[in-house]
């Protein structure tokens, strides 16, 4: 599944979920990406996901069996999409997947970094330096964990907003689980960052692909 708002000639940002909502609208969802899009100076956004069966939570998607059957099609849509996209969002959850689903997650994620590169991406953007899931981008900085010096939500998004690039030899043999801040982006009253994904900052193996 995917949803988009593409305007001709303009800089869209595409986000990558986990999976479709199967007990709501996604609103809350694509509100956040909406405004992490124009936090970022995009013009537009467009959301796809690694998986194309709805559930009401993560949780319910590891009892979904036949997910493996639609992959090829996934891996198409996205391909193009990636393409034609002028930025990339990493936002498909940090928890819920467990067994067989995670592993298949995290080589989706994988697969995700090395086509990105392939369609001349450099980095991919995440909040707080992980695919956190945008419905919980408002828990994460809210002021009891300290993350971010306050303001309007769109304020806080710009000062956990991070940038990490895509090594030059993909998949990467190690992705950190938790950003280093190594390079300003868009100037120091942004908060927005860039650091490296090849830099070995945390323990989590690649097949995590960006630090789940």
């Amino acid at each position: 599944m995917t949803i988009s708002a593409p305007l001709t000639d303009k800089r869209v940002l595409l986000a990558v979920l986990l999976n479709p909502p199967g007990a709501s609208s996604g609103a809350r969802t694509l509100g956040a990406v909406r405004r992490a899009a124009e936090v970022l100076g995009f013009d537009d956004f467009e959301v796809t996901n690694l998986f194309f069966e709805p559930t009401a939570n993560v949780v319910d998607l590891n009892c979904v069996s036949d997910y493996l059957a639609s992959w090829p099609t996934v891996r198409k849509l996205i391909s193009e999409q990636l393409r034609t996209a002028s930025g990339v969002l990493a936002a498909w959850g940090v928890a819920g997947a467990s067994g067989e689903l995670r592993h298949e997650r995290d080589a989706r994620a994988a697969w995700i970094l090395t086509e990105a590169a392939t369609h001349h991406h450099v980095s991919v953007w995440m909040v707080g330096g992980t695919p956190r899931h945008p419905s919980r981008w408002h828990q994460y900085v809210a002021d009891k964990h300290g993350r971010t010096a306050g303001g309007t939500f769109e304020q806080r998004l710009a000062q956990v907003l991070v940038s990490m690039r895509i090594p030059s030899s993909h998949p990467p043999s190690s992705v950190s689980s938790r950003a280093l801040p190594s390079e300003s982006f868009g100037g120091s009253e942004s908060g927005v960052e860039r650091v490296d994904l090849g830099e070995d900052v945390g323990c989590c193996p690649c097949a995590v692909a960006l630090g789940l």
